[in-house]
């Protein structure tokens, strides 16, 4: 599994303990890799494939990966470079998951102030996520990718998520 944008690691941390995945990572922030690299240490996990780059220029081989996600990552997802990049390195019948946006629906009072900040601060769209996936949906058709998506209704909130999935087979030349 390959991760987009892995900030400061939670989710590689997630990953890693299960002992039959193999992970990489890609992030652009140097600071971001760093604080990645000591949660992994601080947290005894087994070493993780961290790599500071561009998601527009993935230094992985063609077909190197089952799965790339990337969770609340900001509009280099939708780069028609990144997405071409991504398809590389996925396999066929692989899935790239995109969890782009989630919305605090909580009714305890926490959970009503979180999301009005989010709103006022524009972290969170006015839109419905039926709306977000459709803006997501072409991009993922352009660059190749079969796509669909999940609305996840959670206790407090609600979760966007998006596939995309590599066709299974290649066309021959």
């Amino acid at each position: 599994m390959l991760e987009l944008a892995f900030g400061t690691g939670m989710l590689q941390q997630s990953m890693l303990a299960d002992e039959r995945r193999m992970i990489a990572g890609i992030e652009e922030s140097a600071q971001m890799v760093d604080i990645a690299r000591r949660r992994l240490r601080g947290a005894g996990s087994r070493p993780a494939n961290l790599i500071r780059g561009r998601a527009q220029r993935l230094p992985f081989a063609n077909d190197a990966f089952d799965s790339a996600v990337s969770t609340f990552p900001n509009e280099f997802i939708v780069d028609p470079n990144t997405l071409a990049e991504v398809r590389r390195v996925l396999r066929p019948g692989g899935r790239l998951i995109v969890a782009p946006v989630a919305w605090i629906v909580g009714a305890r009072l926490i959970d009503r102030a979180a999301a009005w900040l989010f709103k006022k601060t524009r972290q969170a769209p006015d839109l419905e996520p039926e709306e977000v996936a459709r803006r997501f949906m072409a991009p993922l058709e352009q660059a190749g990718f079969k796509p669909t998506y999940h609305k996840i209704d959670l206790d407090t909130s609600t979760l966007l998520v998006m596939i995309g999935s590599k066709a299974a087979w290649r066309r021959r030349a």
